[in-house]
């Protein structure tokens, strides 16, 4: 298929953006003569209204969750209350308490432009978090369509299901899906490991984890009145939120709650170990004045000067902050292979050709030269980089410096993984896996940054309008978000990604086919593994920010 075969092919009935889709005052709820009116849904805590917008039915703020804060703090969530009458759900509900990512030692924040400029959540911050939100063609319980729960990105440190990235309105009303967005407890809230602190605390290391479990229960429970069939629901996430879904994979009590899961440019290998997740916990509370077996005192505290404290202690104790080995998480999610409670999912895994050029793109970065690559590169992994440096040059001719450095960070940072979590499903008995790459270059800041980390999120949702600062709504951009929305709903609806444009192909070794998401699409066989055994050698990235020997059987 030729470029414009595809740009035809992609307008012919997949749903695009167009002046019937405006963006323009997105979310705001409009009279009961458009859209779907105002419509009011049996919860299990009382009735629920929410709003009619571009022919979906919005509800947000919805609590699965009661507040989080005081007694509650740090402890498993607890029901929500129940109301009588009607309450109105009709804007999003406070995002987790939470600090911007800031990690020298890899570079962030250091872009310009930034291209998350326009990804912009409204709501406050508050211990009251516990919140979803939904978008549905319809909310009658016999339509039984297909649900997709997004788990937002951010690391496990920040981030928000209200983005107006993620605006559901036009994934539900083009694709026939339900789409649920959700937030839960981040950084120090949801997984300060405080076991040894008091027995009351036994799983305080995976709260924000348990959030979601929690959420996709009340999700279980309630959908079938929205319009969704709780068998068929699948959990899909970026970034952060892809390393969530595959925390979840690897979760007893999560398995059976979902039937498939996505991985965007996200996949955790790692957990915390117990014992290194107690010692920052210490630090925290020490900071804090909070004398060993205080509950109390730790539950006045306020959210602010908790906060303050992790800030104070900087990045390495703030990247601790994530899901820990042992309770509900009883291994490491993809370090020993794929989890066998959970090879029956069907799986879509991918990254982007580009991660690393929006995640450690200074202009410095932008700027390399043959002398300083190296140096560069040494100071990132402290090994010998000139090896890594001939092999890009013999395989590259035409890459620049910068462009050698950015691919090796995007394996490093995030492709390598991902590829590794997908050969583990590969050797899986039974296991079914997906797997992509999206390579489409935005055009944004004239193209420097190539397919960049996030890019799938407006693509997938169709928001190009709502976040011009990562990609413009023009032709190509539009055909795309089309073809991935088609993929990833059907997937939803049937287990296996399906469009009359292209045949995906199941990824096993040797072919390792993967679909190459540009304009047109490809299965290509093997990619990149050339630069994957240029970097054999090379220290893995954890999330925590350290490096790790390779995983079990990783394979190049």
């Amino acid at each position: 298929m030729h470029r414009r075969e595809f740009l035809f092919a992609s307008a012919l009935g997949l749903g695009g953006l167009g002046a019937g889709n405006s963006w323009a005052g997105a979310g705001k709820p409009i009279g009961a003569g458009q859209g779907t009116g105002h419509p009011v849904v049996r919860t299990s805590e009382g009735l629920a209204r929410g709003y009619g917008d571009g022919g979906v039915s919005v509800f947000k703020g919805l609590r699965y969750g009661a507040a989080t804060g005081g007694a509650g703090r740090f402890r498993r969530s607890r029901p929500p209350e129940r109301w009588r009458g009607i309450r109105d759900f009709h804007a999003y509900g406070e995002s987790a308490p939470q600090l911007a990512n800031r990690d020298p030692q890899i570079g962030l924040p250091a872009v310009e432009p930034d291209l998350w400029a326009s990804f912009t959540s409204p709501a406050a911050q508050g211990e009251d978090c516990l919140r979803l939100n939904i978008w549905t063609p319809s909310a009658r319980p016999e339509a039984q369509r297909p649900v997709l729960v997004w788990i937002h990105g951010g690391g496990f440190r920040e981030g928000s299901g209200g983005s107006n990235a993620t605006d559901g309105r036009l994934l539900a009303a083009s694709n026939d899906v339900v789409v649920v967005t959700l937030n839960h407890r981040l950084g120090v809230f949801g997984f300060l490991s405080l076991d040894h602190f008091d027995a009351s605390y036994a799983d305080s290391g995976n709260v924000g984890m348990l959030d979601i479990v929690d959420a996709l229960k009340w999700i279980r429970a309630n959908i079938r009145n929205f319009g969704g069939d709780p068998d068929r629901v699948t959990v899909f996430g970026e970034s952060g939120g892809g390393a969530k879904v595959s925390t979840l994979l690897a979760m007893p009590e999560a398995v059976g709650l979902f039937a498939r899961a996505i991985c965007q440019s996200g996949v955790l290998i790692w957990g915390e170990e117990r014992e290194a997740a107690r010692k920052a916990a210490d630090a925290v509370l020490d900071h804090a004045g909070i004398r060993p077996g205080d509950v109390e005192a730790l539950a006045a505290l306020p959210t602010a000067k908790l906060l303050a404290s992790v800030n104070a202690l900087g990045p390495a104790v703030a990247r601790q902050f994530m899901p820990v080995i042992g309770g509900s998480l009883p291994t490491h999610p993809f370090a020993d292979g794929a989890p066998d409670i959970s090879a029956h999912i069907p799986l879509i895994i991918g990254t982007s050709r580009d991660e690393a050029r929006n995640l450690v793109g200074s202009p410095a970065m932008f700027a390399l030269d043959w002398e300083s690559l190296p140096r560069t590169l040494q100071k990132m992994f402290s090994i010998d980089p000139a090896g890594i440096v001939s092999g890009y040059r013999a395989l590259y001719p035409e890459y620049s410096p910068s462009d050698i450095f950015f691919a090796v960070m995007s394996q490093f940072l995030i492709i390598r993984s991902a590829i590794h979590a997908a050969e583990a499903r590969a050797r899986q008995a039974g296991a079914r896996t997906w797997v992509y790459s999206l390579e489409w270059p935005t055009p944004v800041a004239g193209g420097r940054f190539g397919a960049p980390h996030s890019l799938s999120v407006p693509l997938v949702f169709g928001t190009m309008e709502a976040v011009p600062s990562m990609v413009p709504a023009n032709a190509e951009s539009v055909a795309l978000s089309g073809l991935m929305r088609e993929l990833w709903t059907s997937f939803a609806a049937e287990g296996q990604p399906r469009s009359s444009q292209i045949e995906w192909p199941l990824y096993f070794a040797p072919a390792r086919r993967t679909l190459a998401l540009d304009a047109p699409p490809a299965v290509r066989g093997n990619l990149r593994a050339a630069e994957r055994r240029i970097l054999a050698d090379l220290p893995w990235f954890d999330t925590n920010g350290g490096h790790r020997p390779p995983p079990a059987d990783a394979a190049a």
